[in-house]
């Protein structure tokens, strides 16, 4: 906000913002691709998740790269892309970027990767790459003594213990290994052994530790005995090699075929992060990465995870103000999302070069962290994606799934808006960029017309800094973004009154009966006065 008054504080006792009800995550963390086999990393005190995608629809596994979503409030999430492709490594086999887990040691990053058979390491100097292949060929693969049997090398897990010596575990098929690394984490240490005491192992390891306890979970054979579909349980141990106690099941079925999870601490809080395939309706190959939080009983042991829709709260602050405006503008074209004729009616959605006109302001409305409802400023009605067409409109607010949105970063400044609904990007129509193209959702495809800034419109709002004593005062003086406070000696209600701060309703109330306590600055009303300290 531009040229604001000193703000006094005077009388005011406490100033609390109050949010109209807890807002949460949302699971999946991102809506644009499906995400599978997530490998999560605490560094510079973001959240990584290392995933790979599943491009094979009914096809089975196709993955042609892994990827890495962060975040630091574990709400809103970017998507930072293709780290390493499989068509780099020339040892993997085609469209087989299968589980893989990224651990930070002296300052350079190793990427452990497998296919469907063979685990290999890739380094990087930066978390999110250029990664290159290590050796030029597998660290592990059924050539290597003590190694799995035929195609079963799969699911590396790297562990690095409190007095430096790394581990890595892995397996499939009932066949579970675990071995020491060498300091320079691109060789195995010793012999390969066989973890003892685990019980109904499949796949998928994962070794964590906590206070002084070591945790090894896996996914597990449910009770008939299938590997589909797949619990998570787990074992553990005062060793990192065990012997393993095994403890039970820690998650249950993630959907119709495999469970895959990751277990850290960010932020003095514990999570499980792992996939479903809730959000393809049950498609084995269509997977999408979930966080919940993860809790300990007294005596060690891992409570039941709940599997949420809503997932953890929040632990920072999101990336976007609320009752705030922005501007919409497409990277292809540089242009902005407005709406036809200017319309305060339902109307069709287009992009147009930048005005200064309301229709091109959208304020961001909170439905849950990384989901919003847009707002447009000259009309009051909601973005919109027309369930009987391609079409995005403006419509009325009716609460449909069509109008949440959720934003995912891309690492580069700009966002993928996707409705929630039907999963698909907005976008403006095949790329173009005219004035007046329009404005649809459609399919993820990662083009430029689809990746959107969000740009702060400075529209002049109020602000209101207290009021003395028990001046009277009524509901309805600012319409528009909304602050919500407590103070005492007030005759307002104790747990929080509204202020509207956009604009003024003059009638209501006269500036002067509110004391001395009230500063306002604004743009010009309609009639061409402009208030500032009232006093």
């Amino acid at each position: 906000m531009k040229n604001n008054p000193l703000l006094k504080t005077g009388i005011l006792t406490a100033l609390v913002f109050v949010i109209n009800s807890v807002v949460f995550a949302d699971n999946p963390l991102v809506r644009h691709i499906f995400t599978a086999d997530p490998a999560p990393i605490v560094y510079n005190d973001t959240f990584y998740i290392f995933t790979g995608r599943d491009e094979g629809r009914n096809n089975g596994w196709i993955m042609n790269g892994w990827h890495v979503l962060s975040s630091t409030d574990m709400a809103n999430w970017t998507d930072h892309g293709v780290v390493l492709a499989v068509k780099d490594v020339t040892w993997l086999n085609q469209s087989q970027a299968w589980a893989a887990q990224c651990i930070e040691r002296d300052g350079k990053f190793y990427f452990y990767i497998c296919d469907s058979g063979e685990i290999g390491v890739a380094v990087a100097d930066n978390i999110l790459g250029p990664y290159t292949d290590a050796l030029g060929k597998p660290l592990i693969s059924n050539k290597t003594p003590g190694a799995c049997p035929g195609d079963d090398n799969i699911d590396p897990s790297v562990f690095i213990d409190d007095d430096g010596q790394a581990y890595i575990y892995w397996g499939t098929d009932n066949v579970a290994r675990q071995a020491k690394l060498k300091r320079n984490m691109i060789e195995i240490d010793g012999e390969i052994t066989v973890p003892q005491g685990i019980n109904r192992f499949f796949e998928a390891s994962w070794v964590h530790k906590r206070n002084g306890i070591y945790y090894y979970s896996y996914a597990a054979r449910n009770s008939s005995g299938n590997n589909w579909p797949s619990n998570i349980d787990y074992c553990t141990s005062t060793n990192p090699l065990g012997p393993w106690t095994y403890k039970g099941t820690i998650n249950d079925f993630a959907g119709t075929g495999t469970n895959h999870s990751g277990i850290i601490e960010y932020k003095d809080k514990w999570y499980f992060v792992y996939h479903t395939d809730y959000l393809s309706g049950g498609t084995a190959w269509q997977r999408s990465v979930q966080v919940d939080n993860l809790f300990y009983n007294n005596d060690g042991t891992i409570r039941k995870i709940v599997q949420t829709e809503e997932g953890p709260e929040p632990v920072g602050k999101p990336p976007f103000e609320e009752n705030v405006y922005y501007k919409i503008r497409v990277k292809h074209s540089g242009k902005l999302v407005d709406v036809e004729d200017a319309s305060t009616s339902i109307a069709n959605v287009f992009q147009a070069s930048d005005n200064g006109h309301k229709s091109q302001h959208w304020k961001l409305v909170r439905i849950g962290n990384g989901v919003y409802k847009f707002v447009n400023r000259n009309s009051g009605l909601v973005l919109d994606a027309d369930m009987s067409s391609n079409n995005v409109l403006q419509y009325t607010n009716n609460d449909g799934n069509n109008q949440k949105w959720k934003l995912t970063g891309n690492g580069r400044g700009e966002y993928y808006i996707v409705n929630v609904h039907y999963n698909r990007m907005l976008e403006v129509y095949y790329a173009e960029t005219n004035d007046g193209a329009n404005v649809q959702h459609w399919e993820f495809n990662g083009e430029t017309c689809q990746q959107w800034k969000l740009e702060k419109v400075d529209t002049g709002a109020v602000e209101i800094v207290f009021i003395r004593d028990n001046t009277p005062v009524r509901s309805g003086i600012l319409p528009g973004g909304n602050v919500y406070f407590s103070y005492g000696n007030s005759r307002l209600s104790p747990s929080g009154s509204v202020f509207d701060l956009s604009g003024r309703i003059r009638s209501v109330l006269s500036p002067s009966r509110l004391g001395s306590g009230f500063i306002i600055n604004r743009e010009a009303s309609s009639t061409g006065r402009r208030y500032e300290n009232e006093n």
